[in-house]
């Protein structure tokens, strides 16, 4: 063997020689991990020199270059040659939290950003955990142009960015049901027609024909965003497309780069908005919204398919506090009334119809005092904590009040 080297010629040697030094210099740079103090939310705050001081904060963030060939399936459609991808693993208190996939072009800028939990992506869901999280797409000057995100019920939402000389002019939203599972009868009955005692074969076979229906994105909404000439939004216009009218309150789909993916668009006020305001429509509507120069949505005007108006909502602020929304259409009036302490936060909410009021909450914490009303009379009050009823309380009719 050492005779057959040295007959090499020099020049090939050296060659092998620089190719193995380059292999394992890649492949030790692609297996360098970073550590980093972080939050909650994965910024890193402070580049720390070791995984054994990044264990004594209780957020911590790992860093370090992939592989093409290391890529979930999910997300290996989206990668091309000229991106180079960056893991970033989030831990609390010591442990794996949520994973991060970042693609950067040559230029060093993010193109893709992908991050999930419960096995989104590695596709083996931990107990307890949803399979959540989020894929964005941006074009080369940063601006986000596709957007997928993927809930715990396995619904997924899609949202598609038109620009213009880098201006968005509409964003179309897409909605995915989750799966369904559909129970083929007449073939379990003649499974289980043929059952013998302990005939797992048979009881197996009827099992596997309850199959999971795979449902298809439908177009919900469309999105279209008007300027003033100074390039501020002012309005938004909003199109509920046939079949998409059960999603009438959902948020707009965030419009700026550095906005966190969990968020909606920096418009203020469509948060606020209970279903309490809005009757049940059908068939496709739409909704013109106008913002003042803060971003702030002063008023909602509905119509149906044809133009006519079917209401329309108006906003009240005080600073930067909704305290108020009244819906009026021709057949009703329905108004929202907000209360807020000194730090802004939201107490109190009011409902009323034709000037009655119908509900009211209270806030103490993460506790809520839920009143429901009927004609102007207390009769029931529900205790709620964490989002989930402690308790109820049925109020005899002398005891009612306003």
């Amino acid at each position: 063997m050492r005779k057959s080297l040295q007959a090499l010629p020099k020049i090939i040697l050296r060659l092998l020689f620089v190719t193995a030094l380059f292999a394992a210099g890649s492949f030790l740079h692609a297996q360098e991990v970073r550590w980093y103090r972080s939050n909650s939310s994965s910024m890193l705050l402070e580049r720390l020199p070791s995984q054994a001081r990044a264990l004594q904060y209780e957020y911590h963030v790992s860093v370090r270059r992939m592989l093409p060939r290391e890529l979930p399936v999910l997300l290996r459609p989206y990668h091309t040659p000229q991106f180079i991808i960056e893991l970033h693993t989030l831990f609390e208190d010591g442990e794996e939290y949520r994973r991060q996939w970042i693609f950067r072009d040559g230029a060093g800028s993010v193109r893709l950003t992908a991050s999930g939990r419960g096995g989104l992506f590695d596709e083996a869901i931990t107990e307890g955990e949803g399979r959540t999280g989020f894929i964005e797409m941006r074009n080369a000057a940063g601006a986000i142009i596709w957007e997928r995100r993927f809930y715990e019920d396995l619904s997924e939402w899609e949202f598609r960015f038109n620009y213009r000389n880098n201006i968005l002019l509409s964003v179309e939203s897409w909605f995915k049901e989750p799966p369904v599972p559909v129970i083929v009868f007449s073939e379990i009955e003649e499974a289980i027609e043929e059952l013998e005692e302990n005939d797992e074969k048979n009881l197996r076979g009827a099992l596997a024909n309850i199959v999971m229906t795979q449902p298809v994105f439908i177009h919900a909404s469309t999105d279209h965003f008007r300027y003033s000439r100074f390039g501020s939004l002012r309005a938004i216009d909003r199109v509920i497309h046939k079949g998409g009218e059960e999603r009438l309150r959902v948020a707009f789909p965030r419009i700026g780069p550095d906005i966190l993916p969990d968020d909606g668009i920096t418009v203020a006020g469509i948060g606020y908005t209970p279903g309490f305001l809005i009757p049940a429509f059908s068939g496709e509507i739409q909704i013109s919204y106008t913002l003042d120069a803060r971003a702030r949505v002063l008023n909602e005007v509905w119509r149906d398919g044809e133009g006519n108006i079917l209401g329309e909502m108006r906003y009240t602020w005080t600073d930067d506090r909704l305290v108020s929304i009244l819906w009026r259409s021709p057949e009703e009036e329905r108004l929202v009334k907000y209360e807020h302490n000194a730090a802004g936060d939201r107490i109190e909410e009011r409902n009323y119809r034709q000037g009655v009021l119908e509900r009211r909450v209270t806030t103490q914490g993460n506790r809520d005092t839920e009143e429901i009303f009927m004609d102007g009379r207390l009769i029931l009050r529900v205790f709620w904590e964490d989002g989930l009823v402690v308790s109820e309380e049925r109020i005899t009719p002398g005891r009612g009040r306003p």
